[in-house]
């Protein structure tokens, strides 16, 4: 028999769940117990459930309900006078004597279950259970109702994974609950020792004895698993006495193992580098984009420019940061700043935003890391950058290794490279006349001088200056 309870509010959507006959195949309010009712009726089990819930209003306790689910095995069933020895026994047991309750019997896909729905707040004394280990005791609650009724023994199917070993499944693929039903069948397979490691190895697992001797089991990506914990029901005794020629065998070494399957392993975006930011910071930029712009839009937007994003949160809005950190909207702008937004941007509601989950979730990911131009450390003989195509078209050559370039040099010049072409400043060409070619070989020097000086901005005025160089 399983039995689980929890705490709860919501009377009327528990009865309305009570009562679904599209569900469950046959649906019976069997019992009420501490109302003034004719009888256990549908109208009653809504009465029954909006008075406990205003018991708790008036106690200021908004989940004073304690649902119950009792469920039989397949095949096994309750009658009336085990149904009356079942309630009784649990409200002894968990303390609810005087409580009020109601004890409703569904069947669903040829299968008996009950729900018990008790008021924890006791209407003679006006307080409230308080409820101590009751998984604890709802589990022995179970067990002595299988020896009073006779019902099969509850056997545990083997102990959960844990959560680092969910986690390491998900990066390899190797399911641990999926590798515990493997190993189990291979150990009731295997008629001899040589088969179940046989076995083992033809299932990308191979035994070997890890610290303090265990026995062990490495996966083709070198994680280990402890063999005890993936045979579900049994001991090593009961190991030891399938497979007593287990205690002699030579196994390979587990760090041997371990150091071949390593490089084997999938390989994993690693997490981006966090950046440390301020919250100070955080509020300023913010302020300042809700200062400068005047709609919806351009609040975004200028968010967007600083490197923030705006998404939707359980509270209302929130900002994130490059990190993935996300900042409450309400508390960057203050309450009445943050109450007069859709007034200051009327635009603002009509903007789809997206989750704020989805929007870290992207964050989050690793991507590519871009191919700098820097091989080596910039500065000294130890750097090497390459030439990049706005030097390449201006006839600059790069630092390569072992040139006698100085560490400022090489600093300039890895600046000059990191700029993009549109972000780069115009040259003043008055400033450099060397960078003006002449139109035509054989110039006079003071005239290529004055064709880069003013030459090349006033054409007739030069050839006025220069006649003899107006038919080139």
């Amino acid at each position: 028999m399983w039995i689980q309870g929890r705490r709860r509010g919501g009377g009327k959507d528990l009865s309305n769940y009570l009562q679904k006959t599209d569900e469950n195949e046959v649906v019976h309010i069997r019992e009420m117990e501490g109302f003034l009712f004719e009888g256990p009726t549908g109208t009653n089990l809504d009465k029954a459930l909006l008075q406990m819930e205003a018991v708790g209003c008036g106690k200021r306790d908004k989940r004073n309900l304690y649902h119950v689910i009792l469920a039989p095995a397949y095949g096994e069933a309750l009658n009336a006078q085990q149904r009356q020895q079942m309630v009784a026994y649990y409200v002894e047991k968990m303390g609810f004597k005087n409580h009020q309750y109601a004890l409703v019997e569904h069947w669903k896909k040829g299968k008996q279950h009950f729900h018990l729905v008790f008021n924890m707040i006791n209407p003679v004394t006006s307080k409230t259970h308080a409820l101590k280990w009751n998984t604890y005791i709802e589990w022995q609650i179970s067990r002595d109702l299988e020896q009073m009724f006779g019902f099969k023994t509850f056997q545990p199917q083997g102990k959960a994974a844990r959560m680092w070993e969910m986690q390491r499944g998900k990066r390899t693929g190797l399911d641990p609950r999926k590798l515990r039903k493997e190993v189990t069948a291979i150990y009731h397979v295997s008629m001899t020792a040589d088969d179940f490691v046989t076995l083992l190895e033809k299932n990308g697992l191979t035994l070997t004895r890890g610290r303090e001797n265990r026995l062990v089991l490495v996966d083709q990506y070198g994680d280990t698993h402890g063999l005890m914990r993936l045979i579900e029901g049994k001991t090593l005794a009961n190991l030891r006495r399938k497979f007593p020629e287990l205690e002699t065998m030579s196994f390979r070494s587990h760090a041997d193992l371990v150091g071949e399957r390593k490089t084997t392993k999938p390989k994993h975006h690693t997490k981006r580098r966090r950046s440390f930011i301020h919250p100070r910071d955080v509020r300023r930029e913010v302020r300042k984009a809700y200062r400068r712009h005047n709609t919806g839009s351009g609040f975004v937007a200028g968010l967007n420019k600083h490197g923030y994003q705006l998404g939707r949160s359980r509270k209302g809005y929130a900002v994130i940061d490059r990190n993935g950190d996300q900042y409450d909207l309400t508390n960057l702008l203050g309450k009445q700043t943050f109450k007069d937004l859709s007034k200051v941007f009327p635009d603002f509601n009509k903007k789809h935003l997206q989750p704020a989950s989805t929007i870290i979730r992207r964050l989050k990911v690793q991507r590519p890391r871009r191919t700098g131009s820097v091989t080596g450390k910039a500065g000294g003989d130890a750097a090497q950058i390459t030439t990049s195509p706005i030097q390449a078209s201006r006839g600059n050559n790069a630092v390569g290794l072992g040139s006698s370039a100085t560490a400022d040099a090489v600093k300039t010049q890895f600046r000059h490279t990191a700029l993009k072409t549109k972000n780069r400043p115009k040259q003043n060409k008055e400033l450099e006349p060397t960078l003006q070619p002449a139109p035509i070989k054989g110039w006079p020097p003071e005239a290529v001088a004055d064709w880069a000086s003013w030459g090349h901005k006033d054409r007739p005025a030069f050839f006025r200056k220069w006649p003899d160089l107006s038919a080139g």
